[in-house]
């Protein structure tokens, strides 16, 4: 077996978890309310996202990055409308209104040259994840400073938040690495960057299916 047939069936294990996840939350939808209904929502994108990349790969369009940095634009509206949601506080959705700003400016600007949106965008994507590192560490200070600390068994607001704060903490670590690795001497470590990328989506789809797992019990 080749590197490259490994990179692709940790690949495909991602898709295939994200299925998963959506046709369970799907299945389970009158359970989920609206804040993990746009979880659910971006399950789908990750979803269609991939399957898309997949058929266009194989059918000898020359770059599927376009596909992938779509998808993480729409992925950093729905995300931080989730925080939006979660975190009622007035100065952090004045933030969360700044970095919308700010990261769609940058998002709109690097694809104003076509030839870039053909190759991948580090910069918004380290935008994203700082964001939600930043909107995490918010929140855990939220909870931790309320008036009433609810119980964190059970907690679905907890679990989805530490999904997000683990998962981005991680990918963040692999960008940096990633931009170092492409231009040393040992990019062709650089493959087994992206399996650990996938490692940690898999984990991830798997954490919101036991989320909307958790959601169908009373």
């Amino acid at each position: 077996m080749t590197l490259r047939d490994v990179f692709m069936t940790f690949a495909h294990t991602s898709t295939a978890s994200a299925g998963l996840v959506l046709v369970y939350g799907l299945i389970t939808i009158k359970h989920q309310k609206s804040i993990f209904r746009l979880l659910l929502l971006l399950v789908l994108i990750s979803f269609a996202a991939d399957i898309t990349s997949i058929v266009f790969s194989r059918t000898g369009f020359s770059s599927t990055w376009p596909i992938s940095n779509s998808y993480h634009f729409l992925q950093y509206w729905i995300i931080s409308a989730i925080y939006y949601t979660l975190i009622p506080n007035r100065k952090f959705r004045v933030l969360v209104y700044v970095l919308l700003i700010v990261f769609s400016g940058c998002y709109l600007f690097l694809i104003s040259d076509i030839e870039k949106f053909k190759t991948l965008l580090s910069l918004p994507r380290t935008i994203s994840s700082v964001s939600f590192i930043v909107y995490s560490i918010v929140y855990y200070y939220t909870i931790i400073t309320a008036k009433e600390l609810r119980s964190l068994k059970g907690n679905k607001e907890f679990y989805l938040n530490s999904t997000f704060f683990l998962f981005f903490s991680s990918i963040f670590i692999i960008y940096l690495v990633s931009e170092y690795l492409r231009s040393s001497p040992y990019k062709s470590y650089h493959p087994y960057l992206w399996m650990v990328h996938n490692t940690f989506s898999i984990a991830k789809n798997c954490m919101f299916g036991f989320i909307f797992f958790l959601n169908t019990k009373k």
